[in-house]
């Protein structure tokens, strides 16, 4: 699987307010944007959460346990 960084620029308190969303959930920063990305994507695609995961690769940290 190959990784790609993607640079992002978003208002500090924007961020502040994912880092504590992300510590609630117990996980990285990167995995709760990752994951937040994906949701939106999967509802603008109109794909349900079993078909969108199906076509991602794994990841081996902060994929939902369910899918």
């Amino acid at each position: 699987m190959a990784i790609k960084s993607l640079g992002t620029t978003q208002p500090s308190d924007w961020i502040e307010l994912a880092q504590k969303a992300a510590s609630l959930e117990g996980v990285t920063l990167s995995e709760f944007v990752g994951l937040a990305m994906v949701e939106r994507s999967f509802k603008i695609l109109n794909l349900s959460k079993s078909e969108g995961w199906k076509k991602l690769s794994k990841r081996t940290r902060g994929r939902p346990k369910n899918d």
